[in-house]
């Protein structure tokens, strides 16, 4: 028998629920529309109710799959996988295409944008860029034919001319010299004194070559704030939350500190705010679960309050491994469990509604999903706790017992409701609990109500004009009504008015006939007040009675159940009885028939049966004979045992001459005539014994082993390895 050894393997699910570990699983499901399927499956670690801590994936036909297709060729939803040359022939990046010696965009109008890190540059290898357009903007690159068509060296040197000659100078004189093409410049030796004071005297530059006068400033001959312009700092205040230190001394080195970070970055945290009026231009976003208002009046411009909007973030980024889709976002607060919506995603693929988000990380957020589209742009995601809380407002308030009143549009039925007398904080859950003992529906009070109303009034005066309510026609009758209170009306019905069938609903009898059979006979039917009478017809049969001890009555019956002819027939009176050679008759009126039991037979009679039974002779029940005695028996002329009882067998084994030795030379030679096989046996005569000498098995030795009943059958010596089958899931 081959061994078989199967994994576990499914065709319709994909990860196992349940895997140990080192245990291979392999899932046949389509990849396309079962998330993880088409993978090969092994459980690694800890074993938890017999199912590993990880599941690992270690190959199957989702992988091979993106494998299956010409080397050096790019394939969509494949692998990238080089020639012998470790090349591809074509690459996309985003909306970039590298196809050969050339770097294309794919996306309408769209740039190629070569930005280095950093202060990086961009090196064209010593080479020249060629088939470059014409400048049109500031910022253009300029062309060799460009700069030379539309600019030459005489121009610029003529210009620079003009523009000195046209211009003045003081102290300098600059002039152009256009035939040798060279600017000259001329500066006017000038004096510099320094006026009277700290600091005095003069010295002239010449050529504006170099000059040197030494000064000396007089010590404290400096007044800050006299002799210095511009601001300075006199003294430093600690103001409200700063601590101030070496703030005194003329060669001080202050220190100022506060008690925390407050960098763009750090996450800074204040008490309490006071502030006369606070105007924030932009948009104030609230990331926490709470936001608070203690004001005691609260004004809104918006016309509309939307509650339960959600928060919007901007899709930057989407990818799908098969399993789970992951979206960048330019920023968001979501958090695990909460109900997601993405629009505006290309390919819309990645557009979903109401998924749970099962991960967040940073800017990213998770959700469950087989899509494995490539991202292109756009896109908006929207995030809520819940998608369908109750929606409302609430308040507190004493009247002698704190409670909690407000409106709220209940989920559980789309109605909205008043309610009053809630104990229970309203912001504990995203629901109202109707189901507590406090809550109760709160009476409203409005001078007019609009709209379909259900329910009744609770109370009500009367109608401004009576009304009379008159029945006619076949019921007529009449009462004047003022809704004060409930009125009888008298009806009566008109003569002749009820037409049955017409006015009456359930079965009447109009007529009675009989089914055209003559069987019975019909009188007084047809009219409004017939007394109606019925008879069966005659059959013939004569009146008396039929039947005796001695004849059974005969009857025949019609399909109507009646009885058409009657008469007897004569019952027979004699039984014959016969044994096969001698016969009798019994007459069953008048005699009896008597069994009698035979020799060693006795008769009894019972309820509607006789019972023959053997009678017991003298022999003892039980069993006879035995390996040690011989059985012996008396039958009589019947048959029967009427005596039995036991010889013993009495031969010792010393009446036999030489019996003890005889038999075992008998089996020494019976042994050493024989064979043995993997099992030495040997006959000791002198000392009347038999040897059995089994090896123990090794790997190269036969001989004794065990096998375990787990993974080996064994069978009449046979040893079979067992199926070893991991099953399907």
């Amino acid at each position: 028998m081959s061994t078989l050894i199967r994994i576990k393997r499914s065709g319709t699910a994909g990860d196992p629920s349940v895997l140990g570990d080192g245990v291979l699983a392999y899932s046949a499901a389509n990849y396309g529309s079962v998330a993880g399927g088409g993978r090969l499956y092994i459980g690694y670690g800890a074993e938890t109710g017999g199912d590993a801590a990880t599941h690992i994936v270690i190959g199957g036909q989702y992988f091979t799959d993106m494998m299956d297709h010409a080397k050096g060729t790019l394939t969509a939803n494949s692998a990238i996988i080089t020639d012998s040359s470790n090349k591809i022939d074509i690459l996309n990046i985003d909306n970039i295409t590298i196809d050969g010696n050339t770097i294309s965009s794919t996306d309408t109008n769209g740039n190629i944008v070569l930005s280095p890190n950093g202060a990086g540059l961009i090196s064209a290898g010593s080479t020249r860029i060629i088939n470059v357009a014409d400048p049109v903007n500031a910022q253009d690159v300029v062309t060799k034919a460009y700069l030379e068509g539309a600019v030459n060296l005489e121009y610029f040197q003529d210009d620079i001319g003009a523009m000195i000659a046209g211009g003045t100078q003081g102290g300098i004189s600059v002039t152009y010299d256009d035939a040798n093409d060279a600017i000259n410049f001329d500066v006017n030796d000038f004096t510099v004194t320094l006026g009277t004071g700290p600091i005095s005297g003069s010295f002239t530059i010449t050529d504006l070559a170099n000059a040197t006068f030494d000064t000396t400033l007089d010590n404290d001959s400096v007044t800050l704030g006299t002799h210095t312009t511009g601001n300075y700092v006199a003294s430093l205040v600690a103001g409200t939350g700063v601590t101030l230190s070496n703030n005194t001394g003329e060669g001080a080195t202050p220190t100022i500190a506060i008690g925390q970070a407050v960098g763009t970055t750090d996450n800074v945290t204040f008490a309490d705010i006071d502030a006369t009026n606070v105007t924030i231009s932009g948009d104030l976003t609230v990331s926490g679960t709470t936001t608070t208002v203690s004001a005691q009046n609260l004004s809104v411009s918006d016309n509309m309050i939307y509650l339960n909007q959600g928060s919007e973030a901007t899709i930057t980024a989407a990818s799908g491994d098969g399993t789970d889709v992951t979206y960048t976002t330019s920023g968001h607060n979501y958090v695990v469990g909460m109900s997601v919506d993405v629009s505006g995603v290309t390919p819309s693929s990645f557009d979903v509604s109401g998924e749970t988000i099962t991960g967040v990380s940073g800017d990213n957020f998770t959700i469950s999903s087989s899509n494995t589209d490539t991202y292109v742009s756009g896109g908006t995601a929207r995030a809520k706790t819940n998608t369908n809380p109750d929606l409302g407002w609430a308040a507190g308030y004493n009247d002698g017992t704190y409670a909690h009143a407000g409106v709220f549009r209940d989920a559980t039925d789309g109605k909205f409701k008043f309610f009053d007398s809630y104990t229970p904080e309203p912001d504990d859950d995203v629901f109202i609990d109707t189901s507590d003992a406090s809550f109760a529906l709160a009476e409203v009070q409005a001078s007019t109500f609009y709209g379909a109303l259900s329910g009744n009034a609770t109370t009500a005066s009367a109608l401004q004009t009576a009304r009379t309510i008159a029945l006619s026609g076949d019921v007529v009758g009449s009462v004047s009504f003022d809704g004060s209170g409930n009125v009888d009306i008298s009806t009566a019905i008109q003569a002749d008015s009820v037409a049955l069938g017409t006015d009456t609903t359930g079965n009447y009898v109009a007529t009675i006939a009989d089914a055209g059979n003559s069987n019975i006979t019909v009188a007084n039917s047809g009219t409004e007040t017939a007394a109606v009478t019925l008879d069966l017809t005659s059959t013939g049969v004569s009146v008396g009675s039929y039947g005796s001890a001695t004849a059974i009555p005969t009857f025949t019956v019609d399909t109507y159940g009646r009885l058409t002819a009657a008469g007897s027939v004569n019952i027979a009176t004699t039984l014959n009885i016969t044994d096969g050679s001698n016969s009798d008759g019994i007459a069953l009126l008048t005699e009896t028939l008597t069994f009698t039991g035979g020799t060693g037979l006795t008769s009894t009679v019972g309820t509607n049966q006789v019972t023959f039974d053997l009678d017991n002779t003298a022999v003892t029940p039980g069993t006879y004979g035995s390996a040690s005695a011989v059985s012996s028996f008396t039958v009589d002329a019947q048959g029967r045992i009427t005596n039995a009882s036991n010889t013993n067998i009495s031969i010792v084994s010393t009446a036999v001459t030489d019996f003890t030795e005889a038999a075992q030379d008998a089996v020494g030679a019976a042994i050493s005539a024989g064979t043995q096989t993997n099992v030495t046996v040997t006959y000791d005569d002198a000392n009347n014994k038999i040897d059995y000498s089994v090896a123990t098995a090794t790997s190269s030795v036969l001989g004794v082993a065990k096998f375990s009943t787990d993974n080996f059958t064994v069978t009449t010596g046979n040893v079979t390895v067992t199926s070893i089958d991991g099953g399907t899931y």
